[in-house]
C-alpha cells in the first residue's frame, strides 16, 4: 500500500495500489503553492507490504517553468498629415502578448515618441516638402516570454497638405509655431516674400490704418491727406497723416473690430484668418527666443521690423509693430512692439498686419484665375511710324 506521508500533500495524490503520483492542482510557476513557494515539492512517501513491512522515502517533484507569453510584432504602415502640432498621434503599434515596454531603436527619434502602450506620437514638426517618409524600428519587451525581445519596422508616410494660396494677388504659405499650435500667414500681410533678414524690406508688408480695408492707403508710397473721412470705407487711398483716429466714423471702434475679426476673406485677412488679439501676439512673443529682433525673426514667424507711419511719413527704426485687434482698459486700439510688448496708440498709425488662422477655421486656398489669349487679327497701314499700336 502506497500513501503520502509528509510533505506537500496538497498538491499531490498517490495511487494507493500502483503508487502513481497524479497531481490534485493547476501549477503556475508563477504562483508556487509548495511550502517553500519555489516550485520544488517534497513528498515523503510510505509502502506497506503483504507482511506489513514498512519503509518510506522522500520524492522531490519540480515544476519548470513553461512561457506562457509570445509576443508578436509585424512590420506596419502609417499616416500622418504634414504640419499637424506636435504631440498628435500618428498610430498605435499593433501587436500581442503581455508587451512592458516600447522602444524606437533605429529610425528618427528627433521626430517621433513612443509611450509604453505603442502609441507613437509626434515630437517635432513634420514638412512634406522636406521628408515623405520615415522608417522607425520598434522593438517590444514582455515578462515570461520564450523571446526576450521582438523588433518589426514600422513605416510613417506624411500626406500632403496644400498650405499655398493666394490672397489679393499675393503668395501665402501656412506656418505652425509648435509651442503655441496657433497657425499663421507666413509673411506680413502684403509682403512679397518671406523675411530673410529682420530688415529685410522686401518683408515689411503694408503699413495699415487701425479697422481699414486694402484699399491702398497701407502701400509705403500712398499718398497723405489731412482730411478725415466720414466712413470706415473710404473711397481713396489717402494715408490719414494725424495723430489720430483717421475716420468720424466708428468712434468706440465696434465695427472696425467687427471687420478686422472676419474669417470669411471679406476683411484685409485670407479666408480663415484674421488680425490677431493682443493676448495672441504677445503669446507668440513669449515663445521667442528672445524679446528683441533676433528673437522675432528666429521665430518661425520670422517677423521683420518693419518700420511704422504717422504723421512726418515712414519712420524707419529697429523694432517692429504690429496691430492687434481689441481695445486695452483705457478703450484704446493697441499695437505689439516686437521689443516692448503692447501698447495703445492713436487709430490713423500706420502698422504691420501678420494674419492668424482662427482657432477651428480651415484656410481655403484662393482660386487664381488662369491666363487666356485667342486668336486674334490686327491691321495696320503700311508706312506706318516706328511705335505705331
Amino acid at each position: 500500500i502506497y500513501s503520502l506521508s509528509a510533505g506537500d500533500t496538497n498538491a499531490f495524490t498517490i495511487d494507493p495500489t500502483t503508487g502513481v503520483i497524479t497531481a490534485n492542482a493547476e501549477f503556475d510557476f508563477e504562483a508556487p503553492i509548495d511550502a517553500g513557494t519555489d516550485n520544488i515539492y517534497n513528498l515523503s512517501i510510505t509502502v506497506i507490504d503483504d507482511d506489513n513491512n514498512t519503509n518510506s522515502v522522500n520524492v522531490i517533484i519540480t515544476v519548470e517553468n513553461v512561457s506562457e507569453n509570445t509576443l508578436t510584432i509585424a512590420e506596419q504602415n502609417l499616416s500622418i498629415a504634414e504640419n499637424v502640432a506636435i504631440g498628435t498621434t500618428v498610430g498605435t503599434v499593433a501587436t500581442t502578448g503581455d508587451i512592458t515596454a516600447f522602444e524606437i531603436t533605429a529610425g528618427d527619434t528627433t521626430t517621433f515618441a513612443i509611450d509604453n502602450t505603442g502609441i507613437i506620437t509626434t515630437i517635432a514638426e513634420l514638412d512634406y516638402e522636406a521628408t515623405q517618409t520615415y522608417v522607425l524600428s520598434v522593438k517590444i519587451s514582455g515578462a515570461d516570454t520564450a523571446d526576450a525581445f521582438k523588433t518589426a519596422q514600422i513605416t510613417i508616410n506624411v500626406a500632403n497638405v496644400d498650405n499655398e494660396f493666394f490672397f489679393n494677388g499675393v503668395r501665402y504659405f501656412s506656418v505652425t509655431n509648435a509651442t503655441t499650435n496657433r497657425t499663421w500667414l507666413d509673411r506680413n500681410l502684403g509682403a512679397s516674400q518671406v523675411a530673410t533678414s529682420s530688415d529685410d524690406v522686401a518683408a515689411f508688408g503694408g503699413l495699415y490704418q487701425f479697422g481699414r480695408p486694402a484699399d491702398g492707403h497701407q502701400l509705403r508710397n500712398s499718398d497723405d491727406t489731412a482730411t478725415k473721412t466720414d466712413s470706415i470705407t473710404p473711397n481713396n487711398a489717402l494715408f490719414f497723416q494725424r495723430n489720430e483716429d483717421w475716420t468720424t466714423a466708428d468712434s468706440d471702434y465696434s465695427l472696425r473690430l467687427a471687420a478686422w475679426s472676419s474669417i470669411d476673406g471679406s476683411g484685409i485677412c485670407p479666408v480663415g484668418y484674421r488680425v490677431p488679439t493682443g493676448a495672441e501676439l504677445l503669446a507668440e512673443r513669449a515663445s521667442w527666443s528672445g524679446n528683441n529682433n533676433a528673437g522675432a525673426f528666429a521665430s518661425n514667424l520670422k517677423l521683420p521690423a518693419a518700420a511704422q507711419r504717422k504723421q512726418g511719413g515712414i519712420q524707419n527704426s529697429d523694432d517692429g509693430f504690429y496691430w492687434a485687434n481689441n481695445l486695452n482698459s483705457s478703450g484704446d486700439v493697441q499695437r505689439m512692439t516686437i521689443s516692448r510688448g503692447l501698447f495703445g496708440r492713436p487709430a490713423g498709425s500706420g502698422f504691420s498686419v501678420r494674419c492668424i488662422l482662427n482657432e477651428g477655421s480651415t484656410s481655403v486656398p484662393m482660386p487664381v484665375a488662369p491666363l487666356t489669349i485667342t486668336d486674334q487679327t490686327s491691321e495696320i497701314v503700311e508706312n506706318s511710324a516706328n511705335g505705331t499700336a
